[in-house]
């Protein structure tokens, strides 16, 4: 292991400590206040990566093109709220959704110096029923299901957790909805709890961030990846790889499992609809 591996690994789990939480929620505070402007055309306080022209571009086009035909846009993991504001930007409505207490100063932040009234936002996590659980980590890879990206159990704060077809499936009726889902680990929890909402006749679209193996120190299998897939076509979905704009079948899935360490998979974000 080189000096510059053991400084991150040592740098990481000083991060994680108890004793770090009044930085962690200081320096969240302090950074939620710094804005710019995006290239996208309003203000934003966040992470760099994010004002960079190579910062998901396959994602990004596909929520712009969904725009023009959606009349709500459900941010599920919504982070420091890029795309909670390129929907509201776009004129769209939207509803946010983040638990992680970080995230969630930038996210308001961001709504409240764009104007962007009518954001609805949801500081709850998504699962399949009614609980108060663990919140493990901060930041883009904060995450309901434990030891993601190697965080503490010790780094883990109580969010309420509810599901999807609590908060919306009695919404709406007839209008076009998208939901971006990007959870971290707990993509089939979340859909667990959407039963109502992939079984209406006015389908919504899903774009949905799965990784066919875990983010954990062994890179393990991840069981949600294929029970995402077939929850999803067993209610009339069909799928498309968002980055090659492939579709994708239920013997691609079987493949992909069955081989993962050499899975044509590309980037883990897939478009259902």
């Amino acid at each position: 292991m080189t000096i510059v591996n053991i400084r991150r690994r040592l740098k990481r789990a000083i991060y994680q400590l108890p004793i770090m939480a009044p930085y962690r929620a200081h320096r969240a505070e302090k950074l939620s206040r710094r804005f710019r402007d995006h290239p996208l055309g309003f203000r934003f306080a966040g992470r760099d990566g994010f004002f960079r022209e190579s910062w998901e571009p396959h994602e990004r086009a596909v929520i712009a093109a969904a725009l023009g035909d959606t009349d709500v846009f459900i941010d599920v993991g919504a982070n420091e709220g890029i795309y909670t504001c390129i929907a509201a930007a776009a004129g769209v409505s939207v509803c946010a959704i983040e638990p992680e207490a970080g995230n969630l100063k930038f996210l308001l932040s961001n709504i409240h110096a764009n104007g962007f009234a009518g954001v609805e936002v949801f500081p709850v996590a998504m699962g399949q029923a009614t609980s108060v659980r663990p919140f493990y980590g901060d930041g883009v890879i904060a995450s309901l299901t434990p030891h993601w990206h190697g965080w503490r159990a010790s780094f883990s704060r109580l969010v309420p957790v509810t599901s999807l077809d609590n908060l919306f499936a009695a919404r709406w009726p007839e209008q076009r909805l998208f939901f971006k889902v990007d959870v971290e680990g707990a993509e089939m929890e979340v859909m667990s709890g959407a039963e109502a909402l992939l079984a209406r006749s006015d389908k919504p679209r899903w774009l949905i961030e799965v990784f066919l193996q875990q983010r954990d120190a062994a890179r393990s299998a991840n069981p949600q990846f294929g029970a995402l897939f077939e929850t999803m076509f067993r209610h009339g979905y069909a799928c498309t790889q968002i980055d090659t704009g492939e579709a994708v079948t239920a013997t691609d899935v079987a493949r992909w499992i069955a081989a993962p360490a050499v899975a044509d998979l590309g980037r883990s974000n897939f478009l259902f609809g």
